[in-house]
């Protein structure tokens, strides 16, 4: 705590994790409170330039512990993606491709993804090929390209569902 006092960035994200989980404090206070003060010192951290504490406030702005803000969420990804994170790299390309945050752009996706390793491509491939999008398909042919076992069969269970769903209505 003296560190985050301080200033020391990697302490108060630190602080923020220990809050978070009850580990020597804030014994008896509700979750929700915890969260609230976990936030600030994520945030505080985020703030004096500590890249993991900026994906955790944008994960935080998700809505887990303080009032959705998909703009707000997308632009700390951003600031940590530009900083080389690449697990914000991966959320960043996400949003692009679902409009969330931001406005809608498949380009500046695939951008993003050009700077993630195969796996993490991957992982969010099949995170998009999940959400029911009109480009659930073009994901899962991106999945199929890699060569992705799974991604035949769901693709081939999509197309039972829509053929099921056409012959009834």
């Amino acid at each position: 705590m003296r560190g985050a006092e301080l200033g020391d960035a990697e302490c108060m994200d630190e602080v923020g994790h220990r809050i978070y989980d009850a580990i020597g404090c804030c014994k008896g206070e509700e979750w929700t409170e915890r969260g609230k003060k976990s936030f600030q010192w994520h945030l505080k951290a985020a703030q004096a330039g500590y890249v993991p504490a900026m994906r955790i406030t944008a994960y935080m702005y998700s809505g887990l512990v303080v009032e959705k803000n998909e703009p707000e969420s997308f632009r700390w990804y951003l600031k940590a993606a530009n900083l080389g994170d690449e697990k914000s790299m991966c959320e960043v390309a996400k949003n692009y491709a679902l409009g969330k945050g931001v406005e809608k752009n498949l380009a500046e996706a695939d951008k993003w993804f050009a700077k993630i390793n195969e796996d993490n491509y991957r992982r969010a491939l099949h995170e998009l090929a999940g959400f029911k999008t009109e480009d659930k398909i073009m994901w899962l042919d991106r999945l199929i390209d890699l060569g992705d076992p799974l991604a035949l069969k769901f693709k081939a269970d999509v197309f039972i569902i829509i053929w099921k769903t056409l012959s009834t209505a």
